[in-house]
């Protein structure tokens, strides 16, 4: 910012300061306003994240009750030796590995989880040439799941069958999805936590007990108790990504925001008509439920399909670091026999999971 962009003249830089829909810029510190005029308003705050530090629990806690967001678990998990975390969610869980990690006994940890949660397997997109194989398998697999699925429960089985996705009790169906990813060792690991507390939402903390939708567990005041409830993407639905003197970046592939965005910078440079970019760019909602993913690859495969048909998409993939598939399958060579297979299942369940999706969404 400051030796690249400042000195251009062309950048200016307001840190700390809220902006309106008018464009007012108000100043966090100061309180001064001023007005910004721009040909074209990059409205990032659409895809905005929320981490517990950001807001209170959206739950009562008494007086006497220790009750911190993840962001303060470090500094206060010494003077505890007992700890009560409240959220399924990837904060949820970094938060129980991280006590493991640093020696908790897994007896010592309460987890309030009011659903369980499909996650994506961490083996199946790691970058690399080493990788390669492994990565077209699973977009493979992602088809052909989508494609043989009676229904959306029978479709997120047959990718736990394939080792796409995971769950963190094999007994217990989940009902949330938020794209979140975990490791064969990271699972090994929760599953040692023997306290799961699946009774809902909590709605209030008490010195002695926590009160949830379902029910009541016991605490005290000798626990930490780690927030770990916001909704780090929450789901808000999409809008179109150009519209006038607005864009609204969004997800246009399944969660690769930077992939996304670039594309969308591309198509602002090169293309002028609003209705043309839009179609080439439909936004992907963030997920929040097993159906939403048959949604999200619903419009990703629609995307493809477009992309695949628009010559400045295609030269974009084929040029952009951020593409970690099109350069290399554009070259492969017949020594990568695994990967060809695998993308010519791909090529014979696309069109079938496409029809399967629409069919499932509609149901």
């Amino acid at each position: 910012m400051r030796q690249q962009f400042l000195p251009t003249g062309r950048v200016h830089y307001l840190p700390m300061s809220e902006v309106d829909e008018e464009g007012v810029v108000t100043s966090r510190i100061t309180g001064r306003q001023r007005r910004i005029r721009a040909r074209k308003i990059v409205d990032a705050s659409f895809s905005k994240t929320v981490t517990p530090a950001m807001r209170p629990p959206p739950y009562s806690v008494a007086e006497g009750v220790t009750c911190v967001p993840s962001s303060e678990l470090p500094r206060m998990a010494a003077a505890h030796a007992a700890y009560v975390v409240i959220g399924a969610g990837k904060t949820g869980m970094d938060a129980c590995l991280w006590l493991l990690e640093n020696g908790a006994d897994p007896d010592s940890i309460r987890w309030v989880m009011p659903r369980d949660y499909w996650w994506i397997n961490r083996e199946t997109y790691q970058p690399g040439e080493e990788f390669f194989p492994r990565l077209v398998a699973s977009i493979a697999n992602g088809v052909q799941s989508l494609a043989e699925g009676a229904t959306v429960d029978e479709v997120f089985e047959r990718q736990e069958a394939l080792g796409e996705f995971r769950r963190i009790d094999p007994a217990v169906k989940p009902e949330g999805f938020h794209g979140g990813f975990v490791s064969d060792s990271e699972l090994a690991q929760l599953r040692r936590i023997r306290h799961i507390v699946r009774l809902g939402r909590v709605r209030r903390i008490d010195p002695h007990e926590i009160v949830l939708e379902q029910g009541t567990v016991a605490t005290s005041p000798q626990m930490l108790h780690i927030d770990c409830s916001a909704i780090g993407i929450p789901p808000r639905g999409a809008k179109p990504i150009f519209e006038g003197n607005r864009i609204t970046p969004q997800w246009v592939r399944l969660s690769q925001p930077t992939f996304s965005w670039s594309l969308i910078g591309h198509l602002e440079a090169s293309l002028e008509d609003d209705e043309e970019k839009n179609r080439i760019c439909r936004p992907i909602p963030a997920p929040d439920t097993p159906r939403d993913w048959v949604r999200m690859m619903a419009i990703e495969l629609s995307n493809q399909y477009v992309w695949s048909r628009t010559p400045v998409v295609r030269e974009f993939q084929f040029n952009s670091r951020l593409d970690p598939f099109t350069h290399r399958i554009r070259s492969m060579q017949p020594t990568d026999t695994e990967a060809k297979a695998h993308l010519e299942r791909y090529g014979k369940f696309v069109g079938s999971a496409a029809k399967n999706a629409a069919r499932l969404l509609a149901g």
